[in-house]
This record gives structure tokens, sequence and C-alpha cells, in this order.
């Protein structure tokens, strides 16, 4: 059986006995708005876009986006608590395929906002010509590290050890 730390129940959105048991988790789940916060950075570090809607999004627009879409600011008071939040659920994920995968992730994004970016000149032309021709060659190390964390966490899943905390 798999674990989740959200559930939806009539409707809303509640929290099982894992938020109470692992203290970071709780002690943001006190504050007000505590169910945003968490979701906040179950967003922010979950790395497995068939569960998390902001996965995909530019690293460069992601704590922008989730922060828009779930209403809320991160106050100072809170602050400490989210990043220890985002400390143990970063732990729980990384693995060195996803570290290396989201790098790759991060160049794609960072190539592809350079290409949005950039003004066409004739000192620049040629690079912009090379970069776009070396798309395979950017974008399917892309592809395949999402392929292996998606089966990494599926044998992990099937093998029931080392699960994230929403699985």
């Amino acid at each position: 059986m798999i674990t989740k730390i959200f559930d939806i129940e009539k409707n809303k959105i509640v929290l099982n006995h894992h938020v109470m048991a692992i203290e970071p988790l709780y002690n943001l789940y006190q504050k007000n708005n505590g169910v945003k916060y968490l979701l906040y950075c179950y967003y922010l570090t979950n790395p497995y876009p068939d569960e998390n809607p902001f996965a995909l999004i530019p690293h460069h627009e992601k704590e922008t986006k989730i922060k828009r879409y779930l209403n809320i600011q991160i106050k100072d008071d809170v602050l400490p608590l989210v990043k220890e939040a985002i400390n143990f659920f970063n732990s729980i994920y990384e693995t060195p395929i996803i570290r290396f995968h989201t790098s790759i992730k991060n160049k794609i994004d960072d190539i592809s906002q350079y290409l949005q970016n950039t003004k066409v000149n004739d000192k620049n032309i040629r690079d912009i010509l090379n970069t776009i021709k070396a798309y395979r060659d950017i974008i399917d190390p892309y592809k395949l590290t999402l392929k292996e964390v998606m089966e990494e966490r599926d044998a992990k899943i099937k093998a029931n050890i080392n699960r994230p905390y929403d699985q």
C-alpha cells in the first residue's frame, strides 16, 4: 500500500497522521494557512510531473506561480519553518538521478529564456543558430533522465522501499 500525506475528504484537502508525526511538517501545519504552506513546499519540491502540476514550470517562475495559485505569501514569521519543511521534502526526494535531471531541466529553462529574451543581431546570430541546431543534443538527455526518474520512483514503489512522503 502507498501512503499519502494529502487526501481529499468531502471536497477538502486533509492531511493524514504523517504531518502530525514529522516535526517540521507539524510545526508548519500549526500556523495560520498551514495547509497552504505545506502544499507550497510540496509543489516546490515534488519532481514528478504526474503528481505535481508545477513540476515542469521553469525554475525561475515556479515559486511565484505556486504562491499566486495557492494565494499565499510567505511571511517572515513562517519563513524558517517553510525552509525547514522544504529541506525535509528535498531530503526524501533527492537522489543522484533527480539532482542531475533537475540540473538539466534548469539549464533548458535558462536556454529557453535566453532564446526568448535575446534580440538577434550580427554579433549573436551564430550563437542563437547553434543553440537551435543543438536542440536534440539538449533535449534528449532531459527526456532520458525524466524517464529514469520515473522508473526509479516506480521501482521504489514496487519494492515498497524509500517511499517519498506522498507516495
